[in-house]
């Protein structure tokens, strides 16, 4: 058996095996051990000239190292309602919306109807009243949101999220027959301290018994 090292990191030891058995490579490669640190060992049958070490080369120049992620987390205390200090909170930039800095913890908001009909308000809990909401304690982001109804009547309902009086737009919608769920990963809805947040139902029809959930992180501006 002979054996060559070389200085890599972070690969993956079984499919750098066929890819170099893949290659012009005569010889078996039979193993290849990732050490600790960053060195990697091949093994093969016989020993390769010098064009075929050109060739194990370049297959493993294809396989840059990507150095693991480090999560940057900053601890902050934001303004709510009225402008008192929250308590000391998490906060790392979330890549997917442009590093704003967002907390590390996320809570929900749930809204529920029994009946949904067109431009109605989505209830907050046993409130009945279409002005209801939540009220917001520090500037935030509504960041994912997901749907149930039990039934849609063959209807399609768009939700729209509302700050204030002021539509941000669909997050959401849910469509076709019977029971049927919808979801949403990627929003950034964002809202200040001390807004309120409702939901209305543009709906084409009636959908019976509907639930609707947000998810909120913190922002630090």
């Amino acid at each position: 058996m002979f054996e060559y090292m070389k200085e890599r990191a972070n690969i993956n030891g079984a499919q750098l095996a066929d890819e170099v058995n893949a290659s012009s490579i005569g010889p078996l490669c039979e193993y290849v051990r990732v050490d600790g640190g960053s060195q990697i060992t091949f093994g093969f049958t016989t020993q390769l000239s010098v064009e075929e070490l050109v060739v194990l080369d370049a297959v493993l120049a294809n396989h840059v190292a990507i150095p693991p992620k480090v999560l940057t987390i900053d601890v902050y205390q934001i303004p709510s309602i009225g402008g008192t200090l929250s308590e000391p909170m998490g906060f790392s930039p979330d890549e997917t919306r442009g590093n704003t800095l967002l907390s590390s913890e996320t809570f929900t908001i749930i809204f529920s109807e029994n009946n949904i009909n067109n431009m109605d308000w989505i209830q907050v809990g046993l409130a009945a009243d279409t002005d209801s909401g939540f009220i917001m304690p520090y500037d935030g982001s509504v960041i994912r949101a997901t749907a149930h109804c039990e039934n849609t009547n063959n209807k399609t309902c768009s939700f729209h999220l509302y700050v204030n009086e002021l539509s941000v737009g669909s997050i959401l919608q849910l469509t076709g027959s019977r029971q049927q769920t919808a979801s949403a990963v990627n929003l950034n809805a964002q809202f200040s301290a001390g807004d309120k947040l409702r939901l209305r139902g543009i709906t084409s029809g009636k959908l019976e018994d509907t639930i609707v959930i947000l998810w909120i992180k913190w922002r630090k501006a």
